[in-house]
């Protein structure tokens, strides 16, 4: 664990929001897929972490993850922890971390990226941020179940 993704880590444990979360960290091979069936298997009111999640070619810093509680369906938001030295500094840099957004969000993942400034300065902050959008997400599934049920009616 980077020192960036150590400070997100300890700002997710240290946030008064975290009181529902498990943390999950395989030591063997682990991916969205084997995740999705994971949090499926779980109650509704749980959350997980998993720090360093394989999507498709990439490995995600960290996948928060919750079910909705009308489907079952697992909702995700990856965090990317961004150091300088490797985002942002080029344009080829740039594109890269694009691409990988645009690609995990067609996996289904909701992304926010913060920068290793944000996380050391305000890593309590930062992880509310991410929680929050988390339990956003798991809502709006929840809402749009009950707004096509009403449809039907």
């Amino acid at each position: 664990m980077t020192p960036i993704e150590a400070a997100f880590a300890g700002g997710l444990f240290l946030n008064p929001l975290h009181s529902g979360f498990i943390y999950v960290d395989w030591l063997e091979d682990h991916n969205l897929e084997d995740f999705s069936a994971f949090v499926r298997s779980k109650k509704d009111d749980e959350f997980w972490v998993c720090h360093e999640l394989e999507v498709g070619p990439y490995r995600v810093d960290f996948v928060l993850a919750a079910k909705c509680p009308e489907t079952g369906a697992p909702v995700f938001v990856a965090v990317e922890c961004d150091g300088h030295e490797w985002h942002e500094r080029t344009k080829e840099q740039a594109a890269r971390d694009k691409a990988r957004d645009r690609e995990l969000a067609l996996r289904g993942l909701t992304v926010l990226r913060f920068t290793g400034s944000e996380i050391f300065e305000k890593p309590t902050v930062c992880a509310m941020q991410a929680i929050s959008v988390l339990y956003s997400r798991t809502w709006a599934v929840s809402d749009a179940v009950h707004l096509r049920g009403a449809a039907n009616v």
